[in-house]
């Protein structure tokens, strides 16, 4: 009985004719030839792959500080706007008192009118009603 691989291996060998064996060689020598290219393909996915992962791990962090900058650009825009409205409503705060007064005076004055149109009017009624009896 065979004792090792190589032994089995020496003895497949003997039985086959030269010939054959030799072409076993070639196929073996081929398959060899493309599991190394197979080797190297695969390397060369493997780095590829490597290098798209760094890449995107860089755009996520591009990605990350472009989101706080412009968190940061926006909060100072609203915070400019929000003063911007406060310096206007002081600003215009005396013109809305001012404005104010001058409608309640104008408001009064023709709620004034309003009752002496009325009063006239009632003697004017009263008038004609005493013109018709006469």
């Amino acid at each position: 009985m065979l004792g090792s691989q190589s032994d089995m291996t020496q003895a497949i060998k003997e039985k086959q004719p030269r010939k054959e064996r030799e072409s076993s060689r070639d196929v073996m020598a081929d398959m060899n030839t493309r599991l190394s290219k197979m080797d190297l393909v695969v390397a060369e996915g493997q780095e590829r792959s490597d290098d798209v992962e760094h890449r995107v791990e860089g755009i996520e962090h591009v990605g990350d500080e472009f989101r706080e900058e412009m968190q940061g650009a926006l909060n100072i825009t609203a915070s400019k706007c929000l003063d911007h409205v406060k310096s206007l409503e002081d600003s215009l705060q005396p013109q809305v008192v001012h404005t104010e007064g001058k409608l309640v005076r104008v408001y009064t004055e023709l709620c004034a009118r309003l009752k002496q149109v009325e009063e006239e009017l009632a003697i004017c009624k009263r008038a004609i009603a005493q013109g018709y009896h006469s």
